[in-house]
């Protein structure tokens, strides 16, 4: 008997995944890890913009990307405007 669960995803293939619910919309977006804990708040203008910077990993700091490396999950909260959303953070 084989175990068809699939392991939890992570790194930029968990924010490609969190980007399917993710709309054009300003707002406040959070990186999660795997024990829950916040890596990264920011905010957007276009959260879909925004965060798919991250899934595609071009150009950015080595700091970033090892922050990437351990996201599990990414929780967004859309705003009405981009500084609502500074309010939110």
């Amino acid at each position: 008997m084989s175990n068809s669960t699939t392991p939890p995803l992570t790194g930029s293939n968990a924010i490609r995944a969190a980007l399917a619910d993710m709309p054009r919309a300003p707002g406040v977006y959070r990186m999660i890890g795997a024990d829950g804990r916040v890596l990264y708040i920011g905010t957007a203008k276009d959260l879909r913009a925004r965060v798919t910077s991250y899934a595609t990993a071009r150009d950015l700091t080595t700091r970033i990307l090892r922050m990437i490396a351990h996201v599990h999950s990414v929780e967004h909260v859309v705003t009405q405007s981009e500084a609502e959303a500074l309010l939110v953070e």
